[in-house]
């Protein structure tokens, strides 16, 4: 098996282009920051309770403040599957 440092295929720099770094953030948590505090305060409580606020409701109701946000990027959010949490 070869080291990565001597792998010609090029597959470590494509991981490595595809691997999240800390500090970066997904819709969600941009949405956050740019909240006021009272709001990003109640968002990150719905984000926090999954069996009383679907993933749909949040996005509808931040939608209608001016924040595009789908239900499939809050569930990736809620799933830590983005960089936010890192």
């Amino acid at each position: 098996m070869a080291t990565p440092s001597t792998t010609t295929g090029g597959l470590l720099t494509e991981i490595q282009a595809e691997t999240r770094t800390a500090g970066t953030s997904c819709a969600v948590g941009k949405t956050l920051r740019s909240l006021s505090k009272a709001l990003a305060s109640d968002l990150e409580a719905a984000l926090a309770d999954q069996d009383t606020y679907p993933g749909a409701a949040i996005a509808r109701a931040i939608t209608a403040r001016g924040h595009r946000l789908s239900s499939g990027q809050i569930q990736h959010h809620r799933r830590g599957g983005c960089s936010c949490g890192r």
